[in-house]
């Protein structure tokens, strides 16, 4: 499933009922975004665009024993009179200081950043309401600051998974967004509670 990153700077992420179809959004603004204002800019924020419940994305994290799942960022990138380069970052040797995580209202002192997943839904939990949303950071310090961003694909492979289950649009869509995130975050430390915030603007 793969969308346009709307005029407000925030990547979309399509619906989708099938754990086996990784989820794609284009997020070029983002990333010019994050390149432009390295002081306010550390990672992504997903979530459900309709916050009611029933509806849920459950995706692989970092931390997810099948690597071809990880989380990825793909961007393409040109400095002025030179050919384009692309590069693609995950949680790996070369990546130091990717970090992803989930935070859920429900459990809001609760930090989730060895997680195997990181979904983002609007549920009920014995009776009590449940938002979530998660959290992902790619090291971009790679990319100069005088870079023109051709294009940005952050991909996203959804899974079925015992605790948290599996995608979900039994109440309606469960399109998801993807937001700039404006204030540093630790996987090991972010919870609820202390989650940093966000923006849909440049």
């Amino acid at each position: 499933h793969q969308t346009s990153t709307n005029a407000l700077n925030q990547g979309v992420l399509s619906s989708s009922n099938n754990e086996y179809v990784p989820l794609t959004s284009y997020v070029t603004n983002l990333v010019s975004d994050y390149i432009k204002n390295p002081t306010t800019s550390f990672g992504f924020m997903t979530r459900l665009q309709n916050e009611n419940y029933y509806r849920r994305i459950v995706v692989a994290s970092s931390d997810n024993t099948d690597s071809t799942k990880w989380p990825k960022l793909q961007v393409t990138y040109k400095i002025v009179a030179s050919t384009d380069t692309c590069i693609v970052l995950k949680k790996n040797a070369e990546n130091i200081g990717y970090e992803d995580a989930m935070v859920d209202d429900n459990r809001a002192t609760a930090n989730f950043g060895t997680y195997d997943v990181i979904p983002y839904w609007a549920w009920t939990n014995g009776g009590t309401s449940t938002t979530g949303h998660s959290y992902l950071k790619f090291p971009l310090s790679s990319i100069p600051s005088n870079a023109v961003i051709s294009s940005a694909t952050l991909k996203l492979s959804s899974v079925n998974h015992a605790a948290e289950g599996s995608n979900s649009q039994l109440s309606g869509s469960n399109d998801g967004i993807v937001s700039r995130v404006t204030a540093n975050w630790s996987e090991g430390s972010i919870n609820w509670n202390n989650k940093p915030a966000t923006t849909t603007t440049n």
